[in-house]
């Protein structure tokens, strides 16, 4: 289905962020997700990892999309699938 795909989340460290990569990753999404809350980013990434998914993190409080092209050169992928953007 989603196997593989990228999707990019900012806000993702919160707990509607957390909830999202928690879906998405069951989906079988790849996650990107930026938040200023680093504490609430690695609960995602457990969460991320806990469902066999591959998740990038970045301490950053953009909201801008152009963010997703420093993802992209580390997870191999120049296509982002899904954006969330949660505030």
């Amino acid at each position: 289905m989603a196997e593989g795909k990228l999707a990019l989340i900012t806000g993702a460290g919160g707990g509607m962020g957390q909830a999202t990569v928690a879906r998405l990753s069951r989906d079988g999404f790849r996650i990107a997700g930026t938040d200023i809350n680093e504490k609430g980013l690695d609960t995602a990434i457990t969460s991320a990892t806990l469902r066999n998914s591959r998740m990038n993190a970045r301490r950053t409080e953009t909201t801008r999309l152009a963010i997703h092209a420093r993802f992209n050169t580390r997870t191999g992928s120049s296509r982002v699938h899904v954006v969330a953007i949660i505030q």
